[in-house]
């Protein structure tokens, strides 16, 4: 329903990190629109190491067509502290 859609959309641009983790959740299931994208790309700047990983599961799931707005961002999270972070990044 596009009421949910509002509330997953509102919770992803928020800063609650369980809110954020939850959206992100819902976009590793589900294709994003492209507007959420940037949304899901600034989460890889999360403090939470457990809001990188729900954002970097979300853009495998997109695929392809996210490394124009990820790219440099993936290359980062590369080098991530968090080894499972780090690992999903390289297979994004």
């Amino acid at each position: 329903e596009a009421e949910d859609v509002g509330v997953v959309v509102k919770a992803l641009s928020g800063r609650a990190p369980f809110a954020k983790r939850y959206a992100l959740q819902h976009y590793a299931s589900t294709r994003a629109e492209r507007a959420q994208i940037q949304d899901i790309v600034a989460a890889l700047e999360s403090n939470e190491p457990e809001v990188r990983e729900a954002a970097l599961k979300a853009l495998q799931y997109y695929g392809p067509d996210c490394k124009p707005d990820a790219l440099d961002k993936l290359f980062k999270a590369l080098l991530d502290t968090d080894p499972a972070v780090s690992r999903l990044a390289a297979n994004v």
